[in-house]
């Protein structure tokens, strides 16, 4: 099986102790979504308006993070035997356009020092 990384970090997938196992590089394109929001309302905050906003998800675009350009926009091919490594986002948004199996996101993270290091597991949305 084929796992592509369209994150913009490398993935560290680690044991149950937390060890390192295998890292999966970044391809070097990351398959983000367009956040679509709407202003609903306001809240007072301190005598501050803050707006309230419905977010939803737009498109997904895979972004050339050498050039900063957006390359395709839409859901990637169906390539046989090749899993999409993405975020929790563009995973969701995959979802709501139908594709679930060849999408899958870092899952029970491993932490050092308060930050994120790696996972121990793949989750599908």
């Amino acid at each position: 099986m084929k796992f592509l990384n369209m994150t913009p970090h490398t993935i560290t997938l680690c044991d149950a102790d937390g060890n390192v196992l295998v890292q999966i590089p970044s391809t070097g394109n990351r398959l983000e979504c367009e956040a679509v929001r709407t202003v609903t309302g306001t809240v007072s905050i301190d005598g501050h308006d803050m707006p309230v906003t419905a977010v939803a998800l737009g498109e997904l675009r895979l972004f050339d993070m050498a050039t900063k350009q957006v390359v395709s926009v839409g859901l990637p091919p169906i390539e046989d035997g090749t899993v999409y490594l993405v975020s929790r986002i563009a995973a969701e948004a995959a979802k709501l356009a139908g594709r679930t199996e060849d999408f899958l996101v870092p899952d029970d993270t491993v932490r050092k020092d308060g930050q994120v290091v790696g996972c121990k597991a793949l989750a599908r949305v």
